[in-house]
């Protein structure tokens, strides 16, 4: 199963749930143009698992509260495709690889 399934999500409704998660609302700051931070994935995780399961649902997949869209989301969707690793070999393994050591080296001081 994908994310983007053209009877509830397709591809203009995830632009639009893109677009709307990723707007400045607060004036804190800006997000990049193509980039979400921490809370704007949750949030973005939240209105997809919403309209999937909530608002565009056939019968035998509709939840009755968000907290029961967002469970089946993530268990259908999201957790099946994750791999698991501890803190410390994603920094090791993907986080320090060597684009980001010659970043670090060179502006050390």
């Amino acid at each position: 199963m994908d994310i983007i399934e053209q009877s509830t999500i397709d591809l203009a409704t995830f632009d639009r749930t893109f677009i709307l998660t990723n707007v400045n609302s607060h004036g804190y700051f800006n997000s990049a143009e193509r980039n979400l931070n921490r809370y704007e994935f949750i949030e973005i995780l939240v209105r997809f698992a919403k309209i999937r399961y909530i608002e565009k649902a056939k019968d035998a997949d509709r939840c009755k509260t968000a907290v029961e869209a967002i469970d089946k989301f993530m268990n259908t969707l999201v957790y099946p495709n994750c791999k698991m690793c501890d803190g410390w070999t994603f920094r090791q393994k993907e986080c320090y690889n060597v684009k980001c050591n010659e970043f670090l080296r060179k502006n050390m001081n």
